[in-house]
C-alpha cells in the first residue's frame, strides 16, 4: 500500500517537473480576437460562423502545405468561442538569428490570417509576444498569455495586431538579419502593430490596395448605422492610406492593376465557353 503511494506521489513529482519546464521555456504567442463576434453569436448568424470555420480551416491548411518551406510547421493553433491563439516554441540556448527566423515566421503567419480574415469581412485585433508559457491539449497558462490577451483587450482597441516592447528590443539589429520578415508601424498612439498587408508580394500590392479598399467600403454601407464598427473600418481605412503612401503606389498603378485583373478574369471566361 505504501509502495503504490510512494509511486502516485512520484509520478506527481514528475508531472509538477514537466509543468515546471514548461513554465520556464520560452514561447511566441499571438493572441487574436475576431471582431463582432460575440454580437453574431447571440443572434446565430451562420454566415459568420462559417466564415470564421472557413477561416481557421485554410490557417490549418496553410501550416500545413507551407509549414516547412515558410516554417509554419512548427505553429500550434488553439481557437475558442471568438479567441485564436497562434503559439510556438522557441528552443532553449537558441541563437539570436533563430529567434529572429521564429518571430519573423509567427508574425508573417498572423500577418496572413489578419489578411485572410478581411477578405471574408472578418477584423481581427490583438497581440504578439514572447515569454514563458504552458501549452498543450487541454492547458494554456503563463504569463506571455496574460501580456497578450491584455495588449489585446485593453489596447489594441482597432483591427491591428500589436508587437511587445521585449519583440520590438530584441529585433533592434533586425537589418543585419534577413531572416526575421517582419514588418512593424508605430501608430500613432505610440503602440507598435504589425503592418499586415506587407505579407502580400511587391508586385500584388496595387491589386491588393484596390481589393482592400472595395472591402472596407462595403463593410461601412453594411454598418452605416453601427459607430463602433464605422470607427474600426475609419482606423483600416487610414491605415490602407498609409500603406498606399510608403509603398509608393499610384492610383494609376492601381487602376492599371484592376484593368489586368478584369482583363485576365474575361480571357477565363472566353476559354471557358
Amino acid at each position: 500500500m505504501m509502495s503504490e503511494e510512494h509511486n502516485q506521489t512520484q509520478e506527481f513529482e514528475l508531472k509538477r517537473e514537466d509543468l515546471y519546464n514548461y513554465l520556464s521555456s520560452q514561447h511566441m504567442i499571438a493572441f487574436l480576437d475576431i471582431l463582432g463576434s460575440a454580437d453574431a453569436i447571440m443572434h446565430d448568424e451562420f454566415s459568420f460562423f462559417s466564415s470564421v470555420y472557413e477561416l481557421f480551416g485554410t490557417s490549418k491548411a496553410l501550416c500545413e502545405q507551407f509549414g516547412e518551406q515558410l516554417h509554419f510547421s512548427n505553429i500550434k493553433i488553439k481557437a475558442f468561442s471568438d479567441n485564436i491563439i497562434f503559439v510556438q516554441a522557441i528552443p532553449p540556448h537558441c541563437s539570436y538569428v533563430e529567434q529572429c527566423s521564429i518571430i519573423g515566421a509567427m508574425s508573417f503567419f498572423t500577418s496572413m490570417f489578419q489578411f485572410l480574415a478581411l477578405s471574408k469581412g472578418i477584423l481581427i485585433r490583438g497581440g504578439i509576444t514572447v515569454g514563458s508559457l504552458c501549452f498543450n491539449e487541454t492547458f494554456v497558462w503563463g504569463k506571455a498569455l496574460v501580456e497578450a490577451y491584455r495588449m489585446e483587450n485593453i489596447y489594441a482597441i482597432y483591427p491591428r495586431v500589436l508587437v511587445s516592447p521585449d519583440i520590438v528590443k530584441l529585433l533592434v539589429n533586425e537589418n543585419s538579419h534577413p531572416q526575421c520578415s517582419i514588418r512593424m508601424l508605430q501608430d500613432i498612439d505610440g503602440q507598435i502593430f504589425l503592418d499586415f498587408l506587407s505579407c502580400m508580394h511587391q508586385s500584388s500590392r496595387p491589386w491588393l490596395i484596390s481589393y482592400v479598399r472595395g472591402n472596407i467600403q462595403r463593410m461601412q454601407s453594411k454598418y452605416a448605422d453601427n459607430i463602433k464598427v464605422l470607427q474600426k473600418y475609419a482606423w483600416l481605412e487610414t491605415y490602407l492610406h498609409r500603406f498606399q503612401d510608403e509603398n509608393n503606389i499610384t492610383e494609376e498603378m492601381i487602376k492599371e492593376s484592376i484593368e489586368a485583373d478584369q482583363k485576365l478574369h474575361q480571357d477565363i471566361l472566353a476559354g471557358s465557353l
